[in-house]
């Protein structure tokens, strides 16, 4: 997120024009609500008692968020702010419009501020913005149904407590909760982890917010499964994930991988416009990969398995044991 700002004037019509400490607002791919918070932060100290106006300004970077994305962070920005400071205007979201603005003092300085998301803010706020976009894909695409097949496969090998480290719109904890009782489920994302206890309402399952890398609510607890779906090939750094799951599981326990494999961005009109955002954040990798990785931390393969989500790639099952 970029802002330029300055105590001046702005009018974006004839009959209206503010003076106070004006926000020219641009917001890029990756910007996430934690980074608009601290930018409503850094607004509200700036301006002190003067009046903010809050515009939004598609001018000052290449990488421009998509309308949607956009939309929805100008409107978190101007709430957090006006949350905080009783004097807060803003400009017409996606309104054509003048752009008429005045430095009425020699002494004000327009100031050029810069707010980077870090990687994990990066893939929560992806799915925070298009949480129920990504549920409807996976429906529409056969993802889900994939997943079913593969969890059946695999439904041998889990044993309680169980979680899923990332359980996104909850379509795998369904399937999970008609066969177990003890049940975690994990996602960096809220706007997911709202779609999965929807999905599963009247089962008792705890939730969580944690990086899936550090699951750091969990403390001591030791689990009998952990099951990874969707998510690997999101993780920077697997060898730590790995060693940090590997701590969590009871003696004996297992690890359970589904992924697919090859990525491939299969086509709907509900990742219309996404699929850069997507693929610019993730790196895939293959089940030969994951195996090395495993067995190089102490872990056996005990279950192999794959199904077709459609001619071009597969979602796979693979179940390693401590």
């Amino acid at each position: 997120m970029k802002m330029l700002t300055f105590h001046g004037e702005y009018s974006y019509n004839k009959a209206t024009t503010y003076e106070g400490f004006v926000a020219l607002c641009h917001f890029e791919p990756f910007d996430d609500i934690d980074l608009i918070r601290k930018a409503a932060l850094a607004l509200v100290k700036k301006a002190g008692r003067e009046q903010i106006i809050v515009v939004p300004f598609a001018h000052l970077h290449s990488k421009v968020a998509p309308s949607k994305e956009g939309k929805f962070l100008f409107q978190t920005l101007v709430h957090s702010i006006s949350s905080q400071h009783p004097k807060t205007v803003s400009a017409p979201f996606a309104v054509e419009k003048a752009l008429h603005i005045s430095v009425p003092k020699k002494d004000s300085l327009i100031n050029f501020l810069n707010f980077k998301p870090t990687y994990l803010h990066e893939v929560r706020r992806l799915y925070e913005v298009y949480a129920e976009d990504y549920d409807l894909h996976m429906m529409k695409t056969g993802h889900y149904k994939a997943q079913e097949r593969i969890y059946e496969a695999v439904k041998a090998h889990i044993y309680e407590p169980v979680i899923d480290v990332a359980c996104g719109p909850g379509f795998l904890l369904t399937q999970i909760m008609r066969d177990y009782s003890k049940v975690y489920a994990n996602d960096i994302s809220e706007a997911m982890i709202a779609l999965a206890k929807a999905r599963v309402k009247g089962k008792h399952i705890a939730f969580s917010k944690d990086d899936a890398m550090t699951l750091d609510s969990f403390g001591g607890k030791r689990f009998g499964t952990i099951i990874s779906s969707n998510l690997f090939y999101y993780i920077k750094d697997r060898e730590k994930a790995v060693q940090g799951w590997k701590k969590f599981l009871q003696d004996s326990g297992s690890i359970i991988f589904i992924e697919e494999y090859p990525f491939i961005n299969t086509k709907s009109k509900y990742f219309e416009g996404k699929r850069s955002g997507i693929t610019s954040i993730l790196s895939p990798v293959s089940p030969d990969e994951i195996t090395a990785l495993m067995k190089h931390n102490g872990f056996t393969l005990t279950l192999n398995t794959k199904t077709a989500i459609d001619k071009r790639h597969d979602l796979f099952g693979l179940v390693f044991k401590k």
